[in-house]
């Protein structure tokens, strides 16, 4: 993790739901062993990136699960989300 976690709240809870998603998808999808989490702060909005290592999603990613909850998550907390599968998959979160 690179960055400040934030303290409390929606951010810190999606931050954690977002690791653990990446994480298991990294795992299980991926055979990968590594996630990255960057955490940077662009007044007034929160951005976090979140990308693994492994073999790279063939196709397009079908949002399906764990994937659906965190945009649900997401947006609730009137952020929004981005799925990147190329050239290497990385999930990114910004929040207000």
């Amino acid at each position: 993790i690179t960055g400040v976690i934030p303290p409390e709240g929606d951010a810190r809870s999606i931050l954690a739901a977002a690791i653990n998603e990446c994480a298991t998808n990294t795992v299980k999808h991926a055979q990968g062993d590594l996630l990255n989490a960057d955490i940077t702060k662009a007044d007034p909005q929160l951005v976090f990136r979140l990308n693994g290592n492994g073999i790279p999603p063939e196709g397009t990613v079908r949002e399906s699960g764990g994937l659906a909850s965190l945009r649900v998550l997401v947006e609730n907390a009137g952020g929004s989300m981005e799925i990147s599968p190329a050239p290497d998959f990385h999930v990114t979160i910004i929040l207000p």
